[in-house]
């Protein structure tokens, strides 16, 4: 590939996302070598950071892919927050203990009237 722009830099797990997202778009992007997993797999600093290329000719479609991206995560971030408040409450722990109490004396008395046939 010649004549490559730099179009994501940051994180190298997230580099390998978008990476994923532009090849699955159709474009042609290069993930850059030191992202890859190595002896020393270090995810600070520099050594942490992953940077995806595209050709000058794809940089806008890359760009608008990538916006997408960014957009349907804020999305699903807004959605998982709403979602916590819209939950269905559990039926009360307490009740269940009230219901097997209720359950194991009828069967102890059952059990003490000498199993008597409904």
């Amino acid at each position: 590939m010649s004549d490559l722009v730099e179009v994501w830099a940051g994180n190298r797990f997230t580099a390998q996302l978008v990476h994923s997202a532009l090849v699955a778009n159709g474009l042609e992007a290069e993930l850059d070598a030191a992202t890859s997993s190595g002896a020393y797999p270090v995810t600070v600093g520099s050594m942490g950071e992953g940077r995806v290329f595209v050709r000058r000719d794809d940089a806008s479609e890359a760009m608008t892919i990538i916006r997408e991206l960014e957009t349907e995560d804020a999305a699903e971030t807004d959605t998982s927050e709403a979602d916590e408040d819209e939950l269905p409450r559990r039926l009360n722990p307490v009740w269940f203990w009230v219901a097997l109490a209720i359950l194991i004396v009828s069967v102890i008395v059952w059990i003490v009237n000498g199993f008597p046939i409904p």
